[in-house]
């Protein structure tokens, strides 16, 4: 209807009152009503400030106002969100948008200069530019607005919520309850609110107001009003090169209008990576003295100071500590670092007597509800952010600001500890739930966690409580293997080393376990020194399964088959003996999981066995190790037996069996999110797919895991490329098969012993070379690989067997048989890093 009376006054075609259908006018007399027929009158009909700059980005934000103001029950519009974040000019673009839409007119009541709420009648009625007459002034306001269309945009109402502000009457509501009597008496009438702290009325409805989102490119608003604002200071502004530090400062900033802008203002004197260098430790760069900026927002520090002052005490206290958390957190772990409580840890016990505000019976009782209410008293003022989630995060410069309050308040450290022992917690908690049915959701806890932990971490460090930093790196040491962070777990622990002399041996052992992850997939030079002092711990550890651990480490390393094979069978022993016997303190975590070893190791053993046509026994090993895994709900170490199965029945030529275990391995994996288990069973179920003539598929699963394995750790790749090179040879594509081949070798030569997937790799070298016809070169790879084989007890799958006899067919019918021979002989006396000089 509202649209329809617009078109009518635009086109003059008004042939009678509509608003008589709009709304009930036998109350008012028709002077009320004149301004229908004042076409050029209506048209104009706001006080909408212009704007000096172009409005960027937004259209989400814009199409939900323009949503909820045309939705009849939203009466009251509150668009909250932190100081600078972009409210008012949000409100403006809007309110801008909304003409056409309110037939008596679109009223912009700035709110910044009051300072008492009983004005806040007399700032509507000047904007709406009302002649009042004597005392009333309330209540004619209601007399005027109450038959009218009106749109009234409240711009800053948040000083006027304050409970200790004169403004805000003896409960702080006085102003509030003057927006909610207006909507109710006049009911064509709209009110937009910007507001750092929600009004909590019942006719509120609220729209939080974040950062712009920060992409990758300059294509985002955030990083375009950047350009747009330097480009105002310095015109030949170029971002050529600049690109990725335009995109810092826009996260540093979390995306908040107005520090951009005020970063921004800085390229007159320095380069955009300067920018962000200083503004990761110092955001009082974000500042201006523009004399047209309002006062409060010439610097973020001003602009978080209003806020803070708005504050009670109480909520100072828990914003200051707060900031401790990087990145979001839950109420739970909020309640542990923020009331008071004893924190565990094996470097430090507190007791924090010293708390800065008195601790009452009830907050003891209840301290999760005391927290909760904080956290929704900051939350209606702009400081928390909820993601619907039941977690919360501060924006980065809020955080920061509160970081310096913390620091000026002398708790920082009590804090940091509370902070470390807080999820020190919760990893332990997490690491026994990560073997069982509920493995997919800590999996993705821990990950939603990873700021917080590195943060705890980096604490530890940084203070020298390196037990602690071991501590922790226990507790994650199940999901930094199963998510394929050796590099992290490196970085973590390597310092912890010069310090474990006075250590246990078991939490010794324990970490140098961790560690040793690391130095596997790294190929580390200083790895033959790492075996040996493993052994040397071991040999001082009572505890069985700590022993067993290091064993099963040694035996992935060391490259004599024999010496491999004993390890393992000293490994499955030591935790036949322990089984169901906790031989260690809850703490060492899955360094004391007897059970999750066993089903690993049972597996691993039947992998051997597999490799050297032991078939039977294998089987048996395979088995166990899913009967053991499978009572336990462990899915993580499922996979791996049901895979090594499927492998079984792909060595003795039973292509549908092993599509079908291979096949429920990979998916298992992917649906647990183990990145090991992806890299290791997708790109066999692609090799099932080439033997059984399903090359399209088979490219597509290798394509799939070559896009997304880990490129931190390359050789994750390996079995994939050496599928692929083995399906491109067979399509022909010789120079492709090259390429994936080599990158497949050096993958599997440099960080681990022989293994039965670089023995196919050789042969697949030894046939590439055969379809070159490059075949004496052929030969001596094909003696230097069947050597290989013997030594390790390789057994081909049933599907490579004619592919290796068609290519030694063809070299043998190439070559005279001395020629054959000796070229054949030279091969088998070559050592792998001769080969590999050449292979390579």
């Amino acid at each position: 209807m509202t649209v329809a009376l617009y078109e009518q006054i635009r086109t003059g075609d008004l042939h009678e009152n509509p608003l008589r259908a709009i709304y009930d006018v036998r109350d008012h007399g028709a002077d009320e009503l004149a301004f229908v027929n004042r076409k050029s009158e209506f048209v104009n009909r706001h006080n909408l400030p212009p704007q000096s700059t172009p409005f960027i980005g937004r259209e989400a934000e814009l199409a939900q106002i323009e949503t909820l103001l045309a939705n009849l029950d939203c009466r009251s519009l509150t668009l909250l969100g932190v100081g600078g974040i972009g409210k008012t000019r949000l409100a403006i673009e809007a309110a801008t948008r909304q003409l056409g839409n309110f037939a008596d007119g679109v009223y912009f009541v700035p709110l910044v200069a009051i300072t008492d709420g009983k004005f806040l009648a007399t700032a509507l009625a000047q904007s709406l530019n009302l002649t009042l007459r004597g005392e009333g002034v309330f209540a004619q306001l209601i007399h005027y607005v109450r038959p009218r269309h009106l749109l009234l945009v409240l711009d800053n109402f948040e000083h006027l919520l304050h409970p200790l502000s004169p403004s805000s009457g003896k409960d702080g509501a006085d102003a509030a309850e003057m927006v909610a009597t207006l909507v109710r008496q006049a009911p064509r009438l709209k009110v937009l609110v910007t507001t750092r702290t929600r009004l909590q009325l019942l006719e509120e409805w609220l729209l939080p107001v974040d950062g712009f989102c920060v992409g990758d490119n300059l294509l985002g608003p955030a990083t375009q009003l950047f350009l747009r604002s330097a480009q105002r200071v310095q015109p030949t502004f170029s971002a050529a090169g600049q690109s990725e530090a335009i995109t810092t400062i826009c996260r540093q900033v979390g995306g908040m209008p107005l520090a951009i802008e005020l970063a921004a203002s800085w390229v007159r004197l320095m380069s955009c990576a300067e920018i962000a260098r200083q503004l990761a430790h110092n955001f009082d760069l974000l500042n201006t003295a523009l004399r047209n900026i309002p006062a409060r927002h010439r610097s973020i520090r001003t602009l978080f100071e209003q806020s803070w002052r708005l504050l009670m005490p109480e909520e100072q206290v828990a914003l200051r500590r707060l900031s401790v958390f990087q990145g979001d957190w839950t109420i739970d772990e909020a309640t542990q670092v923020l009331d008071v409580r004893e924190p565990q840890s094996n470097d430090f016990r507190l007791t924090l007597s010293d708390s800065a505000e008195p601790i009452t019976p009830d907050a003891i009782q209840n301290p999760k509800s005391k927290i909760q209410n904080l956290l929704l008293a900051l939350e209606d003022k702009s400081l928390v952010r909820s993601n619907g989630q039941n977690r919360y995060d501060l924006h980065e410069l809020v955080r920061q600001y509160a970081a310096e309050q913390l620091m000026a308040s002398g708790e920082l450290e009590t804090i940091r500890q509370r902070h470390f022992a807080t999820y020190l917690a919760l990893v332990r908690t997490a690491d026994a739930k990560l073997r069982g049915p509920e493995a997919v959701a800590w999996f993705n806890r821990l990950e939603t966690e990873q700021g917080n932990l590195r943060a705890a971490l980096q604490w530890a460090l940084d203070q020298g409580h390196y037990a602690d930093v071991a501590w922790m790196g226990i507790g994650l040491c199940y999901f930094w293997r199963r998510k394929v962070r050796w590099r992290e777990t490196y970085l973590w622990l390597a310092p912890t080393l010069a310090h474990d002399q006075a250590w246990s041996v078991e939490l010794r052992l324990a970490n140098l376990i961790n560690l040793y992850a690391y130095r596997l997939a790294e190929s580390d030079q200083e790895l033959k020194y790492y075996v040996n002092e493993l052994a040397q711990l071991a040999q001082c550890c009572n505890a069985k399964v700590l022993r067993a651990f290091a064993l099963y480490m040694i035996g992935r390393s060391v490259t004599d088959a024999t010496q491999s094979t004993n390890a393992y069978a000293e490994a499955l022993l030591l935790l036949r003996q322990c089984a169901g016997s906790n031989e260690l303190p809850a703490e060492f975590c899955a360094f004391g999981d007897a059970t999750s070893l066993l089903a690993l190791l049972t597996a691993q053993h039947g992998q051997m066995l597999r490799g050297r046509g032991d078939y039977a026994q294998a089987a048996t090993f395979f088995q166990e190790s899913i009967s053991i895994a499978h009572a336990r709900g462990d899915r993580n170490h499922i996979f791996h037996p049901i895979g090594n199965l499927g492998c079984l029945a792909l060595t003795q030529g039973d292509l549908a069996q092993a599509e079908q275990l291979i096949g429920e391995a990979a998916q298992i994996a992917q649906a647990v999110g183990d990145v090991m288990g992806i890299a290791d069973w997708q790109p066999y179920l692609a090799l099932v797919k080439f033997y059984q003539g399903k090359v399209e598929e088979a490219w597509g699963l290798l394509q799939v895991c070559l896009a997304h394995a880990d490129l931190q750790h390359m050789y994750l790749l390996r079995k994939a490329q050496a599928v692929a090179a083995l399906v491109a040879l067979a399509q022909g594509e010789l120079d492709q098969a090259e390429v994936f081949l080599h990158a497949s070798l050096v993958n599997f030569y440099r960080h681990h012993p022989i293994r039965p997937e670089l023995v196919d790799c050789l042969f697949t070298a030894a046939r590439l070379a055969t379809a070159r016809q490059q075949f004496a070169r052929a030969v001596t790879l094909f003696g230097l690989t069947e050597r290989v084989r013997v030594e390790i007890h390789h057994t081909l799958d049933a599907p490579m067997r004619p592919l290796v006899e068609a290519a030694l067919a063809t070299v043998h019918a190439a070559l005279e048989p001395a020629v054959f021979a000796e070229a054949f002989s030279t091969g088998q006396q070559l050592s792998l890093t001769q080969a590999f000089a050449s292979v390579i």
